[in-house]
């Protein structure tokens, strides 16, 4: 529902559908572009030396459906970041010397991948994502025969998509007063919400909204040689709300992962600081996070501990009134307004 109301979301969520081989990633979002375009198009692939090509892509087309984004390209990380964020694409116009061109970016992007290593080097890419994880498939059916099924449905299907659209139409237009957001991902989360609610269904939008920040939080830390450490680092419970710059952090895990094995990419405190800010709000998914401004050294500290289960208060037993004890002890006619 969403990429038809792009003129109230701009930023633009990009739609990731994650998973090994055989979970049926293609073929899912191949129905997708079927139901929207029809028979004669197809899934993209993105070339690793043809940016241009990629942007002009991007800045056309109303909806982008990437196939197999497996490998790292330099340049890609960026771009879909800047897209994502509703910016436009500079270029210089053709046939002159130093005359410069416009391109806003319009594309829903939708992209299949294995793993999460296309978005490497961008770390605000994940918050910009809409995971969807996919397990290897059971029970199969032959693709064409999925593909079939829409186009001997799409008539009627895209006759409920309207239907659907008009009533969100005249939602927003009756319910125009903002949302309140306490999701990353504000302007596709502020549109979902005011659907949920036309739907009556607001609270599992809620919820769904939750364990997307989960699943973001998991790309973004994949790998992460910060994620890493600093679990092997709170093992020592000596460690756990300690107060610390980033400078004496990366001394202390630049160590960690030395012994340990693991690549450590951070030359300074100053570099770990850096990547710190931008991985705070995933790193608080699996753990304990304080970041403090110290004005007398004008630097950051930093406390890190194990993440505390939440208790379910719904669980929790509720404490006996007196009265209640006392008549399950067998003393009747208690008066417990009396000393």
């Amino acid at each position: 529902m969403a990429v038809f109301f792009g003129n109230v979301q701009p930023t633009k969520i990009i739609l990731l559908l994650l998973g090994d081989h055989g979970a049926g990633k293609t073929s899912a979002l191949r129905r997708i572009q079927k139901l929207i375009f029809g028979d004669k198009v197809n899934l993209l692939s993105i070339e690793k030396d043809k940016q241009d090509g990629f942007i002009a892509t991007i800045t056309t087309d109303p909806i982008a459906l990437f196939d197999n984004l497996d490998e790292q390209i330099h340049w890609l990380p960026y771009s879909l970041s800047r897209l994502a964020t509703g910016v436009t694409f500079s270029r210089r116009q053709l046939y002159t010397t130093n005359d410069k061109v416009e391109f806003p970016g319009v594309s829903w992007l939708g992209i299949t991948a294995r793993t999460v290593d296309f978005m490497r080097n961008q770390s605000d890419l994940p918050d910009r994502t809409l995971v969807l994880k996919l397990g290897r498939l059971l029970d199969r059916k032959p693709e064409q025969e999925l593909l079939n099924a829409v186009a001997l449905r799409r008539n009627a299907l895209w006759s409920e998509l309207l239907d659907e659209l008009n009533a969100i139409v005249r939602h927003l237009k009756d319910h125009p007063e903002p949302v309140q957001i306490r999701f990353r991902m504000a302007d596709f989360a502020s549109f979902a919400l005011k659907v949920g609610a036309l739907w009556d269904c607001r609270e599992t939008v809620e919820d769904a909204l939750a364990k997307l920040e989960s699943a973001q939080s998991g790309c973004a830390l994949e790998g992460d040689p910060i994620h890493q450490v600093l679990e092997i680092w709170l093992c020592d419970k000596a460690n756990q709300g300690r107060e610390l710059s980033a400078g004496t952090l990366n001394q202390e895990w630049s160590d960690l992962a030395k012994k340990n094995r693991i690549a450590w990419p951070f030359a300074n405190g100053k570099s770990l600081a850096q990547t710190l800010g931008q991985l705070q709000f995933a790193l608080a998914e699996d753990f304990e996070v304080n970041l403090r401004f110290d004005a007398h050294k004008r630097q950051n500290t930093y406390q890190f501990a194990p993440k505390q289960p939440k208790v379910r208060t719904d669980n929790l037993i509720q404490p006996a009134e007196p009265e209640e004890v006392l008549e399950l002890a067998g003393i009747a006619g208690f008066d417990s307004g009396k000393p």
